[in-house]
């Protein structure tokens, strides 16, 4: 079984229970729904800087790959991407740019 549409959870602001509580709580709880559906596969989406987990949000994401690595009951690809969309962003904020705003399904207006 395989979901239709890709999800993406994180939390917006980086206060420690807030990453926590989005990025591996509720990355859990999407593993285990997952599960309950059938999926046989978990896309992950991480970020880069786990790698040296300074902040509390990357500490949280490696904790998560951790426990998905374990699971043993599921197949899983992780993906750490750059910082590059967040260069884009800072990028579409430059003066006489409007501000982007996240819309349903990931897309963005400018």
């Amino acid at each position: 079984m395989c979901c239709d549409t890709p999800q993406c959870i994180t939390a917006r602001a980086r206060a420690q229970k807030d990453s926590w509580a989005i990025d591996y709580q509720a990355t859990l709880n999407a593993l285990e729904a997952a599960r309950g559906a059938g999926a046989s596969h978990f896309v992950l989406l991480s970020a880069i800087c786990v790698q040296r987990p300074l902040l509390e949000f990357q500490r949280a994401k490696l904790r998560f790959e951790g426990a998905l690595q374990a699971a043993g009951d599921i197949t899983y690809s992780i993906v750490r991407p750059t910082a590059f969309f967040k260069s884009l962003s800072g990028q579409a904020r430059a003066p006489g740019c409007p501000t982007p705003h996240p819309q349903a399904g990931g897309a963005v207006q400018l």
